[in-house]
């Protein structure tokens, strides 16, 4: 083969321009057929396949990394909004605390003036219960008081006066007992 070789060496220098530079034109021809059937072959069967692979991975990727940005966002927004709800959470109860001791203040300051109330007038009517039986016990006195004095009377005029003067110091003793009646 070696020998083939140079003498097709030797012919390509005779002939033309390729020759001098030591190239075969039947096997340059040849050589760029195989490398164009390759070509075709290997984009036909092998790239295509090959860059329709990568197109596809690349496009998941994209679209891995589009969901991670949107999921990102979304839990961002949900925090977010977490924080949100707990500080209006946090602002109501704190609300509705105050609400409450307020509302107990006047619930207790109401009590405390029933109370301030019952007491007066249990005291008021203790009062006028003190007065009337003080009243009821004069009466009682006085009527005592009376009878006594009309039986003394009675006695000292039984003795000493007639009906007339009887009456008389009755009445007088009466008038007395009352004018003395507080």
């Amino acid at each position: 083969m070696s020998a083939e070789v140079t003498q097709l060496a030797a012919e390509a220098a005779k002939t033309d321009v390729l020759g001098t530079l030591g190239i075969n034109w039947k096997l340059f021809l040849a050589q760029l057929v195989n490398v164009g059937i390759v070509i075709f072959v290997l984009s036909k069967w092998v790239f295509k396949p090959l860059v329709k692979l990568m197109d596809d991975r690349v496009k998941k990727i994209d679209d891995g990394l589009a969901h991670a940005k949107e999921a990102d966002r979304r839990l961002k927004d949900a925090k977010d909004k977490e924080s949100d709800l707990l500080a209006q959470a946090r602002k109501e109860s704190r609300m509705m605390i105050d609400e409450a001791i307020v509302k107990g203040e006047k619930e207790r300051s109401e009590r405390v003036e029933r109370s301030k109330q019952d007491i007066d007038a249990q005291v008021e009517e203790a009062k006028a219960k003190i007065v009337q039986e003080k009243v009821d016990a004069l009466e009682a006195v006085r009527l005592e008081v009376a009878e006594l004095v009309m039986r003394a009377t009675h006695k000292v005029a039984a003795t000493a006066a007639d009906d007339a003067m009887q009456r008389r110091y009755v009445e007088q003793a009466l008038q007395e007992l009352e004018q003395t009646k507080v």
